[in-house]
């Protein structure tokens, strides 16, 4: 059974959000940067690391101050060390 939790959305206000549309999208709120850009793998500056979304015929959509898309086919999503 299903509870409903209620949060302050105060603790996710500068984290980053993710938003996956199956293997071909993958929106992100809340980033700070693009630190590197190829066909294979995006790097984004959040305040919590480096994003990494790496995979095949990646393409920036569209990107503004609070948030990017990128598109083509997603393999993985990962926060870097």
């Amino acid at each position: 059974m299903w509870r409903n939790i209620q949060i302050s959305p105060d603790i996710f206000s500068d984290c980053p959000l993710l938003h996956m549309y199956g293997q071909k999208y993958v929106r992100i709120e809340n980033y700070r940067g693009i630190m590197d850009y190829e066909d294979t793998y995006v790097k984004l500056m959040t305040k919590k690391g480096v994003l990494m979304i790496a995979g095949k015929r990646l393409e920036i959509a569209y990107c503004s101050d609070l948030e990017i898309c990128i598109a083509g086919y997603v393999t993985s999503v990962q926060y870097m060390d």
